[in-house]
């Protein structure tokens, strides 16, 4: 039996919604396997201190995301393929988990344009604060459930090697690599950071909800970095993984 979980009565998001974010992730995280059935409308309206209308358009939003399948007068059941495994990444194969991700996941380009830098990443690429970058935003989807927002900045004088039409068609890193950029190193940085409004709602998510935040900076063959990127990303969906070795264990 899903834990139970108190709603916020709170102008932001909507009880709808937050009955919809709470189900997803019971899905996802395996209390209701593929095959099984929801509680009735008139349980969860119960459950959760709302109308039945409202947790009639949880469903209905469940659905659309194809999460379950509302079967009329027998019940709301759950999908084959809303469990998906979680994307796991490692530490050390770096471009391995990049050529995974492109292999299991739909990309949707949402922005991209020429800007300056921030200064963060002016220090990266030791540049002058006026240099101009493509920075993209790619969205990646797998089973029609969005699971990464990937920010990612490119010299302009890499960036116009290559069209939008490129860009919103294969991995950034793949498209690199076809326009003869060899990757030979790259350092990764992992934190922790609160969805902001923005990637709240192309990720489908509260905002405010714990994301995993992934920096990468990718170095070519002559160690001079040529991409930068920040992927975002719930838990729920993407796990890092350490392998520990003998070496690595406290004496």
């Amino acid at each position: 039996m899903p834990p139970q979980v108190s709603l916020t009565r709170r102008s932001g998001t909507s009880l709808k919604h937050q009955i919809f974010l709470v189900i997803r992730d019971q899905i996802t995280a395996g209390n209701y396997p593929a095959g099984a059935s929801l509680p009735s409308e008139k349980n969860l309206s119960q459950e959760y201190k709302v109308s039945r209308i409202t947790v009639r358009a949880a469903l209905a939003e469940l659905e659309a995301s194809g999460l379950v399948d509302r079967r009329h007068g027998i019940g709301t059941f759950v999908t084959d393929h809303a469990k998906s495994a979680p994307i796991h990444a490692t530490l050390s194969d770096l471009v391995a988990h990049i050529a995974d991700v492109g292999r299991s996941t739909k990309v949707e380009l949402r922005e991209v344009g020429f800007v300056k830098a921030p200064l963060h990443v002016q220090t990266l690429f030791k540049c002058e604060p006026d240099q101009l970058f493509q920075r993209a935003v790619r969205i990646r989807s797998r089973n029609g459930i969005p699971i990464f927002h990937i920010m990612t900045m490119v010299p302009e004088s890499i960036a116009r090697r290559f069209t939008r039409k490129e860009l919103a068609g294969a991995s950034l890193y793949q498209l690199l690599r076809s326009k003869g950029f060899q990757f030979k190193a790259g350092t990764q940085t992992i934190s922790a950071v609160l969805a902001l409004p923005s990637v709240a709602q192309v990720l489908n998510l509260e905002v405010g909800a714990p994301l995993l935040q992934v920096r990468r900076l990718h170095f070519d063959e002559f160690m001079r970095p040529f991409e930068y990127m920040e992927y975002l990303a719930s838990p729920a969906h993407f796990e890092v993984q350490m392998t520990l070795g003998e070496q690595d264990l406290p004496k």
